[in-house]
């Protein structure tokens, strides 16, 4: 077996160091209030993304008819000016996410620039002082609960809804696992998935 060069061996405790940087910075963004600010991201997403639906749709029944009329009865389920709203508010909070994320980085370099570790493990004691790994346990708890918080609300809306607008929903769903930290939406994804099934089911 080839013994590994000194090049490789540096490029992967660079890439090592790059990964715990970031997860670090993760850490403190979601503790400084990135969680919550996630979620509410995730439903303005949602809304905007039905708002575009809806205009779709509206937009092909000009096609089909170009003097076709307002119908009080067969309201959108989401208005122009909800839709308008919700893209207002995830700009702003997107705004807000790269403030928070801001602040974090510059915590995560202050203490690098004024401890300078030496290796991966003085790194690891470094970024683990700033925002333990068990802090990060108990946002995965949180975010199972919103997994299963959303869960519930499809069990109870799928049944009702017509075929066509089922898809739509479990899409909307789906935009939820943005939120979440990219190692673990794998595993949320195949919650919410088992969640979806059984209501289905039922």
């Amino acid at each position: 077996m080839k013994p590994e060069s000194n090049l490789s061996t540096r490029v992967r405790e660079y890439c090592e160091r790059l990964h715990l940087i970031n997860e670090a910075v993760v850490r403190i963004y979601l503790k400084l209030g990135g969680q919550a600010l996630e979620r509410a991201l995730a439903a303005c997403e949602r809304t905007v993304f039905v708002s575009l639906r809806c205009r779709e749709s509206e937009a092909r029944l000009l096609a089909q008819d170009p003097d076709a009329r307002y119908d009080s009865k067969a309201r959108p389920l989401v208005s122009v000016s909800a839709g308008l709203a919700a893209a207002r508010e995830l700009n702003r909070y997107l705004q807000q996410r790269e403030v928070l994320r801001g602040q974090a980085r510059a915590q995560v370099d202050a203490a690098l620039e004024t401890l300078q570790p030496a290796n991966l493990a003085e790194l690891r004691e470094v970024l683990n002082s700033l925002c333990p790994p068990e802090a990060d346990q108990a946002l995965a708890e949180e975010e199972r609960e919103l997994v299963e918080q959303e869960a519930r609300l499809l069990g109870e809306q799928l049944p009702e809804l017509e075929p066509a607008r089922r898809q739509a929903r479990v899409e909307q769903s789906a935009l939820l696992l943005r939120s979440l930290i990219p190692a673990r939406a794998r595993g949320a994804e195949e919650l919410l998935r088992s969640r979806l099934q059984a209501a289905l089911a039922a």
